[in-house]
């Protein structure tokens, strides 16, 4: 199974942060994505708090689910957008309000990184001219100079407690140190680490854990006409998960396009529950088993799990319903250790749950 970086509890509320410089268009896109009314203007910090919203998942599988079953109550999936306040150089200092825009940053689970891209005398850039490579650097080194600024007091810290189970110290102690130095040089999900070294890591909840789609904003026509001018060409060689848009032709198509690209930088998939009384979609991570995906609709569910009956998506299209997929032998029956895919339809089947 892929090990994966998580923020520590047990939140099934992913969200993307959308970050970035000031005056990039992260209001604007934010507008667009949630169809709310947020500040846009043309200076530096004119987003304060951050704004939230929930974003429907489009998904032409809950669509066909909810035809078929025709339930009284449906669910789709959602994934939560918070529009966080342009950063700075010595944001991890407290420049521009920075210790609070980065603890923003740290309650999502994926970043959105609008990277200006684009040739306009009439938007000031914060530092002057158009480069999106050292507007890139700015925001990962922020992020990175404050992950380490905590992990180093972590450690200060830690070298003065006293903890019975030294084993665990010793662990700690050389995942810590390992840590500060990656830190030093690079984001911390870009070194190698062992599965043990992740799940430690996973309760830090670090800035440098999070995955990036860096959204480059270009011009209208350039969108278009899908022009790569040399500024969008030199992120695209620098950076993975780079995804172009215009912040003045925001249609629904792309912002469909967009949310997908979050679920894939977030490793997400979607199981659905479905029966007369409801169709709903659930989100968890890739690689995640039967009980803990049981979790996600009650926590109890997870350590009163019998098993789960599952469905695969084509199957019920192919052979019509429920009942057709029985007498294609296609209902199977799955215990613990299954890995819930995308697409399944599930029922779980639990152990009664004394009251409380």
């Amino acid at each position: 199974m892929t090990v994966m970086f998580s923020r520590p509890g047990k939140s099934h509320n992913l969200s993307m942060g959308i970050v970035g410089l000031p005056n990039v268009g992260k209001s604007t896109l934010f507008n667009a994505l949630t169809k709310r009314s947020v500040p846009a203007a043309n200076y530096p910090f004119c987003t304060i708090t951050p704004e939230e919203g929930r974003i429907e998942i489009p998904d032409e599988r809950f669509d066909y689910l909810v035809n078929l079953y025709k339930p009284k109550s449906v669910v789709p999936a959602y994934l939560s957008i918070i529009d966080i306040a342009g950063l700075i150089k010595g944001a991890s200092q407290g420049l521009g309000l920075g210790n609070e825009f980065l603890e923003n940053i740290r309650r999502t689970d994926g970043i959105f990184q609008v990277v200006r891209c684009f040739e306009d005398e009439n938007i000031v850039h914060v530092d002057e001219d158009i480069d999106p490579l050292r507007d890139v650097k700015t925001i990962k080194d922020e992020l990175r100079l404050k992950d380490l600024q905590i992990i180093t007091k972590r450690i200060e810290k830690q070298k003065r407690e006293t903890v019975v189970d030294a084993k665990k110290k010793k662990f700690e102690t050389q995942t810590l140190d390992k840590l500060r130095e990656i830190l030093e040089i690079k984001w911390t999900n870009e070194a190698e680490w062992t599965p043990d070294e992740v799940e430690y890591l996973n309760t830090l909840n670090l800035l440098t854990t999070k995955e990036v789609v860096y959204l480059a904003n270009i011009s209208e026509d350039e969108y278009d006409n899908k022009l790569v001018n040399k500024h969008l060409r030199a992120l695209i060689k620098a950076e993975r998960n780079v995804f172009p848009f215009s912040a003045t032709n925001l249609s629904d198509a792309f912002v469909r396009k967009l949310l997908w690209k979050g679920y894939e930088a977030l490793k997400l998939i979607n199981f659905f529950t479905a029966g007369a009384p409801e169709v709903k979609s659930w989100t968890v991570r890739e690689g995640t088993k039967a009980p803990q995906a049981a979790a996600v609709i009650h926590s109890d569910f997870e350590k009163n799990f019998i098993m789960a009956e599952v469905m695969e998506y084509n199957d019920i299209k192919l052979h019509g319903n429920e009942q057709g997929v029985k007498k294609a032998g296609r209902y199977l029956h799955k215990g613990r250790d299954y890995v819930v895919q995308d697409g399944n339809i599930i029922l779980f089947k639990i152990n009664r749950i004394a009251k409380k």
